[in-house]
Order: C-alpha cells, then structure tokens, then sequence
C-alpha cells in the first residue's frame, strides 16, 4: 500500500521540516529539513555533540 503525495510521486515515510531541538539555552539542532521514503536507507553523520542523536530521539520515539 503506498500513499500518493501532492506532486503525484509517493508521499515519505517520514518527513521533517525546519526541526530545532534545543536543551534550556543551548540549540542542539537547528532547522533541519528532510523526507526518507519507503525502502531508503539514512545516516546521521557527524561530530561527537552535533545533535545526531537528538534529532532522532525528537521525532522516531522508539526507535
């Protein structure tokens, strides 16, 4: 089963648009946009504290 976007090609499994995440004063991310569809396969990579693991923690609870 798969979902019909607006432009007609298949709607992501996920997307975020313009995600911040900040703990008290501190901006841990900021304004990050992205659409992972059906079947891709995604990597966060990046320095020890650059927010790789608050971005997900903020939206793929679970996981």
């Amino acid at each position: 089963m798969s979902t019909i976007g607006k432009n007609g090609a298949a709607a992501p499994l996920l997307e975020l648009e313009r995600l911040h995440v900040s703990f008290g004063d501190t901006v841990a991310v900021k304004d990050v946009t992205l659409a992972i569809g059906r079947g891709e396969r995604v990597a966060l990579v990046g320095e020890s504290g650059s927010g790789k693991s608050a971005s997900r923690r903020s939206r793929c609870c679970g996981f």
